[in-house]
Parts: C-alpha cells; sequence; structure tokens
C-alpha cells in the first residue's frame, strides 16, 4: 500500500506568482522521499499581467530546469512542464510562446474569459472584486452564460491544444461560495462538465485533482469536485493529483486528504511520470 504521493506536476516558482525558487522545491522533494517532480510555471502570454511568467524569462527557464535534471539525476527526476493558458482570441501566440515541443509535458487551464475593457482580458482568478465585475460587465449577470462560455473554452482547448493535463477543471465555481453566482447542480450545469469528461476521454488525457483549493481555503475546495471524480473514474479517465504549489511548504499539501478522498470515490491508483513515461501508481 502507498501511503503516500511522492509525485508532483504543478508548482509555480517566483518567475511567476511562486515564492520558491528551484531549488527549493527540489530540496524539499528529496527531504519528502518524492521520486518525481514537475515545473509548470505559469506561460507568457501576449498581454499585460501580473502572474503569467514573462515571454523573455522563457528561454532561462528551460535551461535552468535542464541544469537542475543534471545536478539532481541521483536524487530525483525533474520534468519540464509549463501551465499553457487557453484565452481564444489570443490562442495561436500563446501556444508559440509556450514552446510545448520543447516540454516533457503541459497543464491545459482557462484563466481568461472576455475583457473588462479594451485590451484588458478578465481573469477569473485574481479576486473576488473582479470576477464580480466581469460576472457584470461581460455576462450580465447571466450564471449559465457565464458557466457555458468557461466550459465552452475548456472543450476548445482541449481540441486545439490537446495538453497532457486538464487544469483544476472547474474553477469557474471559485467564488460561488461566497455568492452563488450559478447552480453547479442543475442539469444543465452538470452537462457542460459532461461534455469535457467526454472530450478529455475521447483524447485520452489527464485530469488533475487539484488539491490547492483544499488546503488553502477554509471550505475545503476540491477541483474537481467528488461527483465529477466519480464520472471521471466510471469513463476511465486517468487522474493524477497536484498541489498546485507556490511555496516549497506546499509541495505536498492536501495529498493525504486527496489520497482519502480517491479512495472513497473508488480510485485504486493515480498516475505519475517517472522514468519519462506515464505510469500507474497504485492506492491500494
Amino acid at each position: 500500500m502507498h501511503d503516500k504521493l511522492l509525485f508532483n506536476y504543478h508548482s509555480h516558482t517566483d518567475l511567476s506568482d511562486g515564492k520558491a525558487v528551484f531549488s527549493d522545491y527540489a530540496e524539499e522533494a528529496i527531504q519528502q522521499g518524492f521520486k518525481a517532480i514537475g515545473f509548470s510555471e505559469h506561460t507568457p502570454v501576449p498581454f499585460a499581467s501580473s502572474w503569467n511568467m514573462p515571454a523573455e524569462k522563457m528561454d532561462e527557464y528551460i535551461r535552468q530546469i535542464e541544469v537542475y535534471k543534471q545536478n539532481y539525476a541521483d536524487k530525483l527526476q525533474i520534468y519540464l512542464g509549463l501551465e499553457v493558458d487557453y484565452f481564444a482570441p489570443y490562442r495561436e501566440q500563446i501556444l508559440t510562446m509556450a514552446s510545448v515541443g520543447r516540454l516533457d509535458y503541459f497543464i491545459g487551464s482557462v484563466h481568461y474569459l472576455g475583457f473588462l475593457g479594451d485590451n484588458e482580458p478578465w481573469c477569473i482568478d485574481t479576486s473576488f472584486e473582479e470576477f464580480e465585475a466581469g460576472f457584470h460587465k461581460i455576462f450580465n449577470a447571466d450564471g449559465r452564460k457565464l458557466y457555458a462560455t468557461y466550459y465552452e473554452a475548456v472543450i476548445q482547448m482541449i481540441e486545439y491544444y490537446k495538453p497532457t493535463i486538464i487544469g483544476h477543471l472547474d474553477k469557474i465555481k471559485m467564488y460561488n461560495h461566497i455568492h452563488p453566482f450559478f447552480d453547479e447542480n442543475e442539469k444543465e450545469y452538470r452537462n457542460w462538465v459532461m461534455q469535457v469528461l467526454e472530450m478529455v476521454q475521447k483524447y485520452n488525457l489527464f485530469i488533475e485533482l487539484n488539491m490547492r483549493g483544499f488546503y488553502k481555503h477554509p471550505r475545503q475546495l476540491l477541483y474537481p469536485d467528488v461527483w465529477i471524480l466519480k464520472e471521471a473514474l466510471r469513463l476511465g479517465i486517468r487522474l493524477i493529483v497536484s498541489s498546485d504549489c507556490h511555496r516549497r511548504e506546499e509541495l505536498s499539501a492536501g495529498f493525504a486528504d486527496a489520497i482519502q478522498v480517491l479512495k472513497e470515490v473508488g480510485y485504486r491508483s493515480v498516475w505519475c511520470l517517472y522514468d519519462r513515461y506515464w505510469q500507474e501508481w497504485s492506492l491500494d
């Protein structure tokens, strides 16, 4: 039986919005007995952003990870990834800037939906105030239109990017605990989620159980929700667990709870990138 998860492929450093450097995570991983870690910096984007990695740092990011791969080769496997934003008006430019052909894997995520003003992309993941502003200005306070637009973007991302991993699949629910922007239990919402899962199944991609909302939030939010995990299991969709860490001490945050949740749902294994290929890691 594996009572610990010894892999994490969703992490951010101070090159974007993280508060750690590469060596922080590598040393913490070795200390915890990890077998492998992957770095997944927020991809550069062709517009102003306070949390995406600047385009001029991309080559240095790749170079540094290649150095760390060699330096830690006898202690830890390190993989080069990226969290690539999907935003339809800029998708070709973002994909080019991401240099996905140079990566070991990449996470596809939707953070941007529409514009608050001229050339001012609306991010769903900055603050409640900004989320609420976009909800009213872009979607006229129509919750169904909001989640339909979000999941349509996720489906487009799958078709266009075919990312290795789908990041925090139901992130659009992030502020529903503060204000009910839409009903997560209604049939139309669940139908959209099922369309996403069917696309993931079609292309045999991975989803992640992202634990950041669990260990950072008093409501212990899971991305995705338990009912989605159950449907993903039924469809045979492969799953990884990630902490989406931004600090050294978050490397394995929430992992013990993730194992418990997954076992209760019925998962017998999760997946990991090890020895350069994806393989199952038994939870039994």
